[in-house]
């Protein structure tokens, strides 16, 4: 269960709402990967507890180049 998939994991609310429709802006919405480089972040907040999930944008995730980019810069857990 996610909200993503439309259900708060936490209180089990299906008042979820998501920024991924709107147009990207501002720091908190991204990752950057090096320089001038960033991937957009999509977040979903539960309307009634508060509680949200972060995902990479999906197009920008499946970008080969972000990925390997991050590989080569980030650690592993």
């Amino acid at each position: 269960m996610s909200l993503k998939e439309g259900t708060c994991p936490k209180c089990s609310s299906k008042d979820i709402y998501t920024n991924k429709k709107c147009n990207p802006r501002g720091e908190r919405g991204q990752i950057v990967i090096s320089g001038w480089k960033w991937m957009w972040i999509d977040l979903y907040l539960c309307m009634d507890c508060g509680f949200f999930e972060e995902y990479v944008n999906e197009k920008d995730f499946k970008e080969e180049k972000n990925r390997e980019k991050i590989k080569s810069t980030w650690s592993k857990v």
